[in-house]
Parts: C-alpha cells; structure tokens; sequence
C-alpha cells in the first residue's frame, strides 16, 4: 500500500487545527477589551477634569490600567502572534500605570520628580500607538 504525502500532509492540518480558532474572532474579542478601555479611560480623564491632575485622579487612572491588565491576561487566544501582542500591551500598560502612579506619588511634596515622572509617562503615548498600529495590521492580515 502506497502512502500519499498529500493525505497525510491534510491529515496532519486536520489534527493540527482541532480546536484552533482563526485569527478574526481571537482578533475582535483582543481589540474590543482595548477599545472598551479606551472608552472607560477617556471617561475617567473627563471626570478628573481641568488641567491639573490629583493624586486621586491618577490612581484612579492607574486602577483602570491594572484591570484592562486583568482582563488581558484571562483573554484566551490560540494565535502565537496574537500572543505576543498583547503580552506586549499588557507590558505597556502595566508600565504606564506604574509610572502614573509614581507621578502621583510625587504630586505636591515633590514638584520637580513629579514633573519628571510625568515626562516619563509620556515617553509610553508614541509606544502604545505604535503596537496598537502594530495590531491593526496584524488583525487586517489574511485570517489562516
């Protein structure tokens, strides 16, 4: 009996994406927990209101970072690129929150370290627009 490689190779396809997902779905659930946090951050910096941040409204921020990480990490995806991507946000953000935070911590009792964290909290803007640039591109890819 002769064996087609051709029929193993899609035997071994078959086997191999049991239980997998394609890419658009994985893709939509990692990008509406994004854009949902966006919306949620967006009202937080409207509450806060004015140009002065408080050390409350920070923390507040900061909070929202940590649960947009929470909520990230339990975001089951079977795509290894997918993975990678938002590993990389939930690293963004986690050091986004860090450093709102270390603002906060410095508001007020120590105004030239507040102004410095804050400069380093803005270094994460262009990041973060460029990983989420990063993932459109990748989510407009052909789905496998």
């Amino acid at each position: 009996m002769r064996v087609s490689w051709r029929a193993v190779g899609l035997a071994v396809s078959v086997i191999a994406c049991v239980g997998c997902e394609r890419r658009t779905p994985q893709c939509n659930r990692f990008v509406d927990v994004i854009n949902e946090n966006q919306r949620k951050m967006a009202e937080v910096l409207k509450l806060a209101g004015g140009p002065e941040p408080t050390p409350e409204t920070l923390e507040d921020y900061a909070k929202a970072n940590d649960k947009l990480v929470l909520q990230l990490r339990s975001l089951k995806l079977n795509d290894a690129k997918l993975e990678g991507l938002r590993d990389r946000y939930i690293e963004l953000t986690q050091g986004l929150a860090a450093g709102v935070r270390k603002t906060a911590s410095k508001l007020g009792a120590f105004p030239s370290e507040a102004a410095k964290a804050a400069e380093d909290v803005k270094t994460f803007s262009p990041k973060k627009h460029a990983l989420e640039k990063s993932i459109n591109e990748f989510c407009r890819g052909k789905d496998d």
